[in-house]
């Protein structure tokens, strides 16, 4: 991550003609919080899955992670 935001930062011209100071701030910003993060292991993973429900109420989606992967 430190590789990347050093890569950002050489870039910053080119990356603030891209998408602009804002987004360029808070991407610099984000992966400078991650990286720091992984140097202290604070790192979290928070995976959501979300499904409009069908007239009766069934989501079809699998029940658990291990139906995800299992061959239908």
């Amino acid at each position: 991550m430190r590789h990347w935001v050093r890569r950002l930062e050489a870039h910053h011209e080119e990356a603030r003609e891209l998408v602009g100071e804002p987004t360029y701030r808070v991407w610099r910003l984000y992966m400078s919080g991650a990286a720091h993060s992984f140097v202290i292991g604070r790192n979290q993973l928070i995976q959501a899955l979300f499904s409009k429900a069908g007239p009766d109420g069934a989501s079809e989606l699998p029940l658990t992670r291990e139906d995800l992967y299992r061959d239908g």
